[in-house]
């Protein structure tokens, strides 16, 4: 018997499905800083989310998480000394709030400007 998986939104979440953010975009799953903005910021909430949050929010709260350090993961032009998640997501956030410019662009391309904007390579 097969087991069922319910996600929300139009696409599985890329974290649940086993690709790269990079893989994602390759397969038309798009993401921008506007649609994981709130996400990130519901991530920074920590456990007072889950005392008033909604599943979907959840999910995607830990969707972003995981999106952030999978990019961290991969070869970027960043040096990214050893943080936690949450820092990570904080910068990125950070970043965004600052750059509402870069809103409708791709989450992939905001996570890596935010990450080398925060934690550049010296020379």
């Amino acid at each position: 018997m097969a087991a069922s998986h319910r996600y929300f939104g139009t696409t599985p979440p890329t974290g649940l499905t086993g690709v790269s953010p990079h893989e994602a975009i390759a397969q038309g799953d798009v993401r921008t800083g506007t649609e994981m903005l709130a996400a990130c910021r519901a991530f920074l909430e920590g456990p007072k989310l889950l005392e008033r949050s909604t599943q979907e929010l959840t999910l995607r709260a830990g969707f972003c998480a995981g999106y952030v350090s999978g990019i961290m993961a991969e070869e970027t032009e960043a040096c990214v000394p050893p943080v936690t998640a949450s820092e990570a997501v904080r910068k990125v956030v950070d970043y965004l709030e600052t750059h509402s410019d870069e809103l409708d662009k791709p989450f992939d391309d905001v996570v890596a400007r935010a990450l080398i904007a925060t934690w550049p390579c010296e020379p």
